[in-house]
């Protein structure tokens, strides 16, 4: 089973200075509700949020696969 490394998202999003939900909602075009229960580890992204939180953070798709795709350890 998998999870998404909450922590390294928001260490990625304080890396590229995006302080606020309301600014990550605007470059990459999701719902502010639905990156806050992202970004709080709340619900899994879709393939469509996994792109474009990828694109808005310059994630390599190694990163990206590593971030929204770590083992969760039962």
């Amino acid at each position: 089973m998998y999870e998404v490394d909450v922590k390294e998202l928001r260490k990625r999003m304080v890396d590229n200075n995006i302080i606020t939900i309301e600014e990550f909602s605007k470059l990459t075009g999701i719902n502010r509700s639905t990156l806050s229960d992202i970004i709080n580890g709340r619900t899994r992204p879709s393939s469509y949020s996994m792109e474009r939180i990828a694109k808005a953070l310059n994630l390599t798709p190694e990163e990206a696969g590593a971030i929204f795709f770590k083992n969760k350890l039962a």
